[in-house]
C-alpha cells in the first residue's frame, strides 16, 4: 500500500484531551497523584488477572477511601513493603514530600486472577485526596497469570497546562540540573558512578 494513496480508509490521530492524564503502573510498582473534588480516575487491568491496590490519603496521611466512595479493607502490600525498605525508595520520598507516612496503609483491592483483559473500575473524588495505585507483583505459580501493568486514566475538572505537571523527584541530590530546549543539544561531563535522569517535561519528545 503506497503511503498517501487514497484507499477510502481514513486514519487520523485523535486530538489530545487536555482534561485527561494517563499513567502506567508496572508490576511491583506504584504511581502517586492528587485528585481534586469531583475529579475521576479509572483503573484498567489491561491484560487481565492483575490485582490493583488503591490507597487514598488525606492531607494528614489518614486513610480516606470514603472520599472515593469505597472502603479500604485490605493491606496495601506494595506501600508497606516500600516503607520496610525505605533506603532509596522513590515512592517513599514522593509520599514524604507530600507529608504522608502511611506505614499501616490499607487499600481498596481490585481485580484478581478472574478479571478479564480490559476490566476497569472508576472512582470519583468527593474531596481532595492523594491517591496511590499499586500493582503487586506477587508470585508466578502454575496456572496463575503473570503479573502485568495497570493503566490509570485521570479526568480533571479543569484542563492542566504542561508547566503545571508535577515532575518526578530526582534519583539523588543533583549535581547538575539543566533543561534542553526544543531543537537544541547539550553536552556535559558525567563522572564514573553518576546517574543521568532524563525527563520528558511536556511529553511526545524523542
Amino acid at each position: 500500500m503506497a503511503l498517501g494513496a487514497d484507499t477510502g480508509l481514513r486514519g487520523w490521530l485523535l486530538p489530545e484531551d487536555p482534561f485527561v492524564e494517563t499513567y502506567v503502573v508496572r508490576p511491583g510498582g506504584a504511581t502517586v497523584f492528587a485528585l481534586a473534588s469531583d475529579e475521576r480516575m479509572t483503573v484498567v487491568d489491561a491484560h487481565g488477572g492483575q490485582v490493583a491496590e488503591v490507597t487514598a490519603l488525606d492531607e494528614s496521611g489518614r486513610e480516606a477511601a470514603a472520599a472515593l466512595g469505597a472502603k479500604a479493607d485490605e493491606p496495601a502490600t506494595v506501600l508497606r513493603e516500600a516503607y520496610r525498605n525505605r533506603d532509596g525508595s522513590l515512592l517513599v520520598r514522593e509520599l514524604a514530600s507530600r507529608g504522608l507516612d502511611p506505614t499501616e496503609a490499607t487499600a481498596v483491592r481490585l481485580f484478581g486472577e478472574w478479571s478479564p483483559p480490559g476490566g476497569s473500575q472508576t472512582f470519583r473524588a468527593e474531596r481532595p485526596v492523594t491517591v496511590v495505585v499499586a500493582a503487586p507483583s506477587g508470585r508466578i505459580v502454575d496456572g496463575a497469570p503473570p503479573p502485568s501493568e495497570l493503566l490509570v486514566e485521570v479526568r480533571r475538572v479543569t484542563p492542566r497546562q504542561y508547566e503545571q505537571f508535577e515532575l518526578p523527584p530526582p534519583l539523588a541530590e543533583p549535581r547538575l540540573d539543566v533543561r534542553v530546549d526544543a531543537a537544541t543539544a547539550l553536552a556535559y561531563e558525567v563522572r564514573a558512578g553518576e546517574f543521568i535522569q532524563v525527563i520528558d517535561v511536556e511529553g511526545k519528545q524523542c
